[in-house]
């Protein structure tokens, strides 16, 4: 008759040590242990089965039937208690999990790429599950519970969150190679570009983009040319790299845009944020809470440390705050 308590694992890998030695005294030496606490064991392994397991002869051991029967499935029930182990210390330490992480494109491309390169490096059994979105929609799928961490441009309305960091960055100048300001090696006045066709984002990107380039044209004196209209900032750049117009975009965008000419933007100089943004209260996985360190580590470095603004910390957690619409540039 079968015992009720639960085959024991530790039970089961000192029968299959038994059983790869062919004698009890040999695998007592291999497993530090005395031969009668090991025939114990495998006696009272017999009582909870039912069933003898092994005969033992002056030569050694040798299974019998019920023996036979049992080896594939202890040989599974440790492979798989050994595998749920690794798994479990994988996943509490953060050397394995999935990265839940809603981001504007154009930060999606920059700094959560990188940072994701760069954190993968080490933690090689971590997946980005990575969702394109503007900022409404970013952190509509945090309140949600659909991601984790949201990165996301421009100021939110009553968006009640844990603001992680927060970078201002300032925005660039990028133009076509054969513009006249290409071979410019000093800074832009806005007043410049008063006669300029501009590629802008769409007002309702949800970026806040459109409204700084707006307001910093009307504040040196002019209205922009709206040229063209993009979805997104990196086909804003590539319109301009065709010559379509020019465009002022964060500078960390700038970098990721091929065949354009950079210039900086003169003093007062308009300026975008970008925040990485959690629920209230933090609930992260270990791999998510190692990938936030290493973003925010990421928007200090490609920003510009003198630029990031990290949350204050109040009785040792991040400072917690709403994140409502401010008159910065977005």
């Amino acid at each position: 008759m079968i015992d009720d308590a639960p085959l024991q694992i530790r039970s089961l890998k000192l029968f299959l040590a038994v059983v790869r030695e062919g004698s009890l005294r040999k695998a007592a030496v291999r497993l530090d242990l005395s031969q009668p606490t090991l025939s114990y064991q495998i006696t009272s392994l017999e009582r909870a089965v039912g069933h003898r397991l092994l005969l033992r002869t002056r030569r050694g051991v040798l299974l019998t039937e019920a023996g036979r029967a049992l080896l594939p499935h202890a040989e599974a029930l440790v492979r798989g208690a050994g595998e749920a182990m690794k798994e479990v210390h994988e996943i509490a330490t953060g050397a394995s999990g999935i990265i839940r992480v809603a981001a504007a494109p154009s930060a999606a491309a920059g700094i959560v790429s990188q940072a994701f390169r760069e954190f993968r490096r080490a933690r090689p059994g971590v997946a980005l599950g990575l969702r394109e979105a503007f900022s409404d929609a970013a952190i509509r799928m945090l309140e949600d519970g659909r991601v984790d961490i949201a990165v996301v441009r421009g100021p939110l309305a009553g968006a009640d969150l844990e603001v992680v960091v927060e970078v201002h960055e300032p925005l660039v100048l990028i133009v076509s190679p054969d513009h006249r300001l290409a071979s410019r090696n000093d800074g832009v006045d806005l007043s410049e570009l008063s006669d300029e066709a501009f590629v802008l984002d769409r007002p309702d990107s949800h970026t806040a983009l459109h409204a700084a380039v707006s307001h910093a044209c009307s504040t040196a004196g002019f209205l922009p040319n709206v040229a063209c209209e993009g979805a997104e900032l990196l086909t804003v750049g590539r319109l301009v790299a065709y010559g379509v117009g020019i465009a002022l975009i964060p500078r960390s965008m700038a970098d990721l845009i091929r065949d354009v000419h950079r210039r900086s933007v003169n003093p007062p100089t308009p300026r975008s944020s970008i925040a990485v943004v959690v629920g209230r209260p933090r609930r992260l996985n270990p791999a998510s809470e190692g990938f936030l360190t290493a973003l925010c580590a990421v928007a200090s470095r490609v920003i510009g440390r003198e630029e990031a603004r990290p949350a204050e910390p109040v009785a040792g957690n991040s400072r917690l705050r709403h994140y409502r619409k401010s008159d910065h540039a977005g």
